[in-house]
């Protein structure tokens, strides 16, 4: 089973790095025989959490962003499973075709505590967004066409940053469902955005920062669905 393995991983990152920030980088809710199973066979009543996100927030995980994989059973069972979950779902770069509005909560700050090399416990706003690749209008054309835009991921971060600063995070994370590519970026590039987005936020951000705290945060991006 995935959360046994998770949860594992999750105690053994949290006692090495006690200042842990926990999310998760998308493809949740499918991509499994449970995934499945939940949407086909025994489907998700209305009102009722999926068991994935009941499971993160047993968990204690701080944010999820969304992947291209929430996004197969349309945006009629995703908009449900947001909203009966209790764990922190954010997206910056989906939108509304009709109003332009973000789809989802662009972002969440959340409070957390630590403790600095000199022994003091501190209280951060960190700051999380995530985004994801703008091929998904073209993987999931029939559940999306005339429904939802997706904004290039850079330009996303590049708009929602400077409100979650104004909005008061000491620390902004960018949990991107990307991969890690080198430091040229093409517009609506999928596999190079994680890389440059996670420089060019630090780079932005490291002014004002505690850095012998942010020295000291380990952030931990699990996908679940890769623990089978």
């Amino acid at each position: 089973m995935v959360c046994p393995k998770l949860l594992v991983l999750i105690k053994k990152a949290r006692e090495t790095k006690p200042n842990t920030v926990l999310v998760d980088s998308g493809d949740t809710i499918q991509g499994t025989p449970f995934g499945t199973y939940k949407d086909l066979i025994d489907p998700v009543a209305q009102g009722e959490t999926h068991p994935m996100y009941k499971a993160f927030e047993m968990l204690g995980y701080d944010a999820e962003t969304l992947g291209n994989h929430e996004f197969n059973y349309g945006l009629e069972f995703l908009d449900r499973m947001v909203k009966a979950a209790k764990i922190n779902i954010i997206n910056a770069n989906v939108r509304n075709a009709q109003t332009g509005d973000y789809y989802y909560n662009p972002y969440k700050i959340v409070n957390k505590t630590f403790t600095d090399t000199d022994g003091k416990q501190v209280t951060l706003k960190i700051g999380i967004t995530g985004v994801l690749p703008t091929q998904i209008l073209v993987w999931d054309k029939a559940n999306l066409e005339g429904k939802a835009t997706v904004d290039d991921p850079m330009e996303a971060v590049k708009t929602i940053v400077p409100q979650m600063k104004a909005a008061g995070a000491d620390f902004i994370l960018v949990a991107a469902y990307s991969g890690i590519g080198d430091n040229e970026y093409t517009k609506n590039e999928e596999m190079k955005v994680t890389k440059l987005l996670v420089s060019k936020v630090l780079m932005l951000l490291r002014q004002g920062i505690l850095m012998r705290i942010s020295q000291m945060v380990m952030v931990q991006v699990f996908m679940p669905n890769i623990l089978v």
